[in-house]
Order: C-alpha cells, then structure tokens, then sequence
C-alpha cells in the first residue's frame, strides 16, 4: 500500500526508462516512511482493522480516546460484549474524518463497562489511518520526497539536509527536508499527549 506506484513517479520526474524501477521503489517506501514518521499518521488504508482499548481510557463513563486516527468506524464493541449503535455516540470531532475519541450520548443509557477485565474491553473496529485515500497534497508531497531521495541516490554525505547513503545503499533519513514537503507536513502532524 503505497501513496504513489511506479509510473506516477516516473512521469512526475519526466522519464519514460523503466531501468531505475527499484530505485525508484525504493525511494517511494523511504518518502512514505518519512512522512509517517513526521507527521505520526498512515494515509491510507484499505481494510477494516480492530483496535482494543482499556476501561480505564475511558473519561467520567462516557468518552474513549483512541491513540490513533480512525477515519470509519465500522463497529464498537463494549466490555460486556454488546454492540454500540452508531446512534447512540457521536465522534470528536463530530463532522470530520479522523476522528480521536467518540462520546457516548447522554441519552443513550448506555457507558462504557467490562466484564472480566478491564484491559483491553473494549473493541473498536475501522479504518484506522488519517484517511481512507491519502490527500492530493500528501500525494504531491510523497512525489517531491520521492523525487528528492531518488536524485540523491548518489549522493554520499554532501552537507546539511542531503540524505546519507549506508554502505548497502540504503538512504538515512536527512536533518532536513526539502521546505515545500516539510511545510505540508507539519500541517498534518498528530499531537501525541
């Protein structure tokens, strides 16, 4: 599950030679790999997962925080094995995708229970990434990361902000990141408490 293949690479770099094809695989894993790191959230998902959660993340009985993005829930299940309508919480934030914690209603009669233990009582199942399909600009921002690794592929510890190259081939993450990508990507950095 990659933000970009192959051909989009090659033509937002402006070459038709597929001989570079696992240089340029690879230079699209170390742009993901950064950006994730940088911003501590995944852009894409495709499958639905499950997230357990204990008792004791829950706030005055009624709030879950989640320690990462969901941007669909599909199912919540409580500690006593009951499922929780969709009707009867809302999201926070409440109109947009991801979300960080969902509320039980106040009216629901419902709160947050367990009945052996409390950890891991409570199973939330989604889409657990920022977004189901990455946005335009984490895409563009994927390209021009990807297109930075892959030029300096040659390079070997130049100076400030240029990669480093192992003995293996393998590029280190650089000090710093061409400004265009690093200003889109503190946009979408999660706080993490």
């Amino acid at each position: 599950m990659s933000y970009i293949d192959v051909d989009t690479l090659r033509r937002y770099i402006g070459t038709d030679a597929t001989s570079d094809d696992d240089e340029l695989e690879a230079a699209i894993a170390d742009a993901q790999r950064v950006i994730e790191t940088i911003t501590h959230r995944e852009f894409e998902c495709e499958a639905d997962t499950t997230r357990y959660f204990d008792y004791d993340n829950c706030v005055d009985g009624n709030e879950l925080t989640f320690d990462y993005d969901i941007c669909q829930i599909t199912t919540v299940v409580n500690g006593d094995g009951a499922t929780v309508s969709a009707s009867d919480y809302v999201t926070n934030p409440r109109n947009t995708a991801p979300y960080f914690q969902i509320k039980l209603k106040l009216g629901s009669n419902i709160a947050w229970t367990y009945d052996d233990t409390p950890e891991d009582a409570i199973a939330v199942t989604g889409r657990w990434a920022f977004s189901i399909t990455p946005p335009d600009d984490i895409v563009w921002a994927t390209k021009a990361l990807a297109k930075w690794f892959y030029k300096q592929r040659d390079t070997v510890n130049t100076g400030a902000g240029e990669p480093l190259m192992s003995a293996s081939g393998v590029i280190v993450m650089p000090s710093t990141l061409p400004k265009n990508v690093a200003d889109i990507l503190k946009l979408y950095e999660r706080f993490r408490p």
